[in-house]
Order: structure tokens, then sequence, then C-alpha cells
């Protein structure tokens, strides 16, 4: 998605704290209690898919949690694309769009719906942003 125009801008992902997407991989242990390890800088372990935090340099960091065992379409290049460059990335990290309220968060949703991948993205990822909107 480099250098693609969109929005009326070219994309640029050199703000990307540490040139990629850190992850926070969470496994489900023997008892049923959820184990999460954070990699590298991932010091944003949101609470549900994703979370983004613009730095006091300028770089963002965007943190995508991983779930193993999960039987979903969740995980697909246009989900990851659209979910993590565009809302997270391009919408709350470069956008500055705030998650706060619902009127605010729900512009990056509208994002994610204006981008070339939202045609193919899953069906699971097309029910949670209805969901956002």
């Amino acid at each position: 998605m480099q250098g693609e125009r969109f929005d009326g801008v070219i994309l640029d992902f050199n703000r990307l704290e540490g040139g990629k997407i850190q992850i926070a991989n969470e496994v489900v242990d023997e008892e049923g209690y959820v184990i999460r390890k954070l990699y590298d800088k991932a010091t944003n372990p949101p609470s549900q898919h994703a979370g983004t935090i613009r730095r006091k340099d300028g770089s963002i960091n965007v943190t995508a949690v991983t779930r193993y065992g999960k039987n979903d379409d969740y995980n697909t290049v246009e989900n990851v694309q659209n979910i993590l460059g565009i809302h997270e990335y391009y919408g709350h990290g470069v956008k500055g769009i705030g998650s706060a309220t619902f009127s605010e968060h729900r512009k990056a949703y509208l994002l994610q719906t204006k981008h070339r991948t939202y045609k193919k993205v899953s069906d699971s990822g097309i029910e949670l942003i209805k969901n956002g909107l």
C-alpha cells in the first residue's frame, strides 16, 4: 500500500514504529486462561483486535492481537491491509482520529469502506466494520 493514492494523499508508512506492525499473541492455556505475550515494541496491547499510539517523536505504534487456535477468516491479506493499514495506521495514527466516542471512532470505520480492499474484506471483517458504523 506504500505510495498508493487514498483519501487525497499518498499513503506513506515511514512513520510506522520499528517499520512494522507489532504483535501481541494470545494463547489459551490448559486451564482456559488467556496468556498474552508481547513482542518487540508491542507496548500498547489492545483489548480487542488492534490498537494505535501516536508517539511524541511522531512515530506511530500499531499493535495487532493474534489469537492462535481461532478458526475464522479474520486474518486475510485484505483484512490486514484494511484494518491495520487504513483503520489503525492511517485513521488513528496519521489522521489522529480518536476512539473515545462512537461518533469519532466511526470516522475510522468509514475510511475502511472507501478503500479498495473493502471489496475483498472477509465476512467477519465486514461484520466488524458494520458494527463500528
